[in-house]
């Protein structure tokens, strides 16, 4: 750990302790008999009713964790946090960056779900707070409506702002990006979020930026934008999530965490 090499991003923001970090050597890193306690880096069981992990759904061999769960729930597989026992790992800013690899090439019309980076809000996953809480996604790799439904590299980035008012009212800004992810092999997908702005990173380059205050509205900003939108973002703490589907699995080769 103390060669891995410190991101340009995260160096920049002053990023320079690697707070978490698994590899995927050690299988002892996951709770796969589902015990809930503290310990662990991530955790099979999942929120909002959904069921825990089964055998198969995540598997670890050769230093790669590979993410397939059969019923997909919205793309969550295994979470640094467990929902039930209230334990676990969770952040609130830093540079996030995994590792990984998927199919880039089949066609992927008949999928339950897709590959998924991302982080969500301890709070609202431990039914702490069900009327405002936060989303931010590293990195989806959706498939493309325009191109009948086939994965054509999209690279999807996006924070949202959930208040809850009758219905959930989900107030995003989405960043996509059409055939960016199209040579197979390993890719860096990393996120910088320090107070007042998100950045994503594709294999060290800068894709996006968005800024917020408590008094603005975003930049960019979108017509479900308000003012102070994401600013709700500074009040929580964020569970890292790596999920897909069966029939799309993806390989994880390492997972990193810095903070100041």
């Amino acid at each position: 750990m103390s060669t891995i090499a410190i991101p340009q991003a995260a160096e920049k923001a002053g990023y320079r302790n690697l707070v978490f970090y698994d590899d995927f050597d050690d299988a002892a890193t996951v709770d796969w008999k589902d015990t809930r306690k503290p310990g662990f880096n991530w955790y099979i069981d999942r929120p909002f009713n959904w069921p825990s992990l089964v055998d198969g759904d995540v598997t670890m061999k050769e230093s790669v964790l590979t993410v397939a769960q059969e019923q997909s729930c919205a793309n969550w597989g295994v979470g640094s946090y467990s929902a039930h026992g209230d334990t676990g790992h969770a952040y609130r800013y830093g540079y996030f960056e995994a590792r990984i690899r998927f199919d880039v090439t089949k066609n992927k019309k008949d999928v339950s779900g897709f590959p998924a980076w991302w982080c969500f809000s301890v709070a609202h996953t431990t039914d702490r707070n069900d009327e405002h809480w936060s989303e931010l996604d590293f990195f989806e790799a959706m498939t493309n409506p325009t191109a009948g439904d086939d994965y054509t590299g999209t690279y999807v980035a996006t924070v949202h702002d959930w208040v809850r008012d009758g219905n959930p009212i989900n107030h995003q800004n989405p960043n996509n990006w059409h055939d960016k992810v199209v040579t197979e092999g390993w890719h860096d997908y990393g996120c910088l979020w320090k107070p007042g702005v998100f950045e994503w990173y594709y294999d060290g380059e800068l894709l996006s930026r968005v800024t917020y205050a408590a008094d603005s509205r975003p930049e960019p900003a979108n017509e479900n934008n308000f003012e102070g939108c994401y600013s709700f973002m500074e009040t929580e703490t964020m569970m890292l999530i790596l999920g897909s589907c069966k029939e799309w699995p993806m390989d994880v080769d390492w997972v990193r965490v810095w903070q100041e």
